[in-house]
């Protein structure tokens, strides 16, 4: 349509009519585009504000998750304390020994960190990390899964000695299958009088104080990695 009235005002030399003409052409194509900048843009910052509250509700996932990691290894070093403190002892009743062989048999578990992250990994696999239009927010993001690397490396390390100490540990037990799952037959007496069964109870007390510091720092840098995402979403006006 356009195009035949320019061609009939140039046929009638009418050139004011054709600057007109394409001047609406100009403006025609330049709001098209900028339309669909506009659109494309409004899609981009969507999609970062999709990808940033996803990452919001991991990290306080990650939070419960990690809170019950640290109540959990509080519980394991305490029964490896008491543990301990009662093999020291020289005599002990019926209900001190039943006591200890659960304690022993609690001995050598721990609970690993518990990060979500699948909305972390897909972002930074995918390169969707770029829709986030700050670079300190995308350095904090990236700088997290470190975090999560080197806490997932931490615990595999000290848990490979945790698990070579029960190992150890169960070696100079007595045990019997029941119904209900194994238990420890060892005499009252022959637990009392085993030295080595004592070192093996004060280690796993130093391992699950390693387990419960690495547990609270990443529950800290967890913290501070939130208040990032947080800070951020309230400046965008995303949060409530």
């Amino acid at each position: 349509m356009i195009l035949r009235r320019i061609t009939e005002h140039v046929r009638a030399q009418n050139w004011t009519a054709v600057g007109l003409d394409f001047v609406i052409v100009v403006l025609g194509v330049f709001i098209g585009i900028q339309v669909a900048n506009w659109n494309e843009a409004r899609a981009l910052q969507r999609e970062e504000r999709s990808i940033v509250l996803r990452l919001l509700t991991e990290a306080d996932r990650s939070a419960v998750e990690i809170e019950e990691a640290v109540a959990l290894t509080e519980r394991f070093r305490a029964t490896a304390v008491r543990g301990y403190e009662t093999l020291q002892l020289e005599a002990i009743d019926q209900a001190a020994a039943d006591q200890l062989r659960t304690d022993l048999s609690e001995m050598g578990s721990w609970k690993d960190e518990e990060f979500v992250r699948a909305t972390l990994d897909q972002i930074v696999s995918s390169g969707d990390l770029s829709l986030i239009r700050s670079q300190s927010l995308q350095d904090t993001i990236a700088g997290h899964r470190e975090v999560i690397a080197s806490a997932t490396k931490a615990f595999a390390n000290i848990g490979g000695v945790s698990l070579s100490q029960r190992v150890e540990m169960n070696d100079r037990l007595q045990f019997r299958f029941t119904e209900s799952g194994r238990e420890i037959t060892t005499p009252a007496s022959d637990l009392l009088a085993d030295e080595a069964l004592e070192r093996h109870l004060a280690q796993f007390g130093l391992i699950y104080h390693q387990f419960l510091q690495l547990h609270r720092q990443s529950l800290e840098l967890n913290a501070q990695y939130r208040a990032a995402l947080a800070t951020y979403a309230q400046e965008k006006g995303w949060l409530e």
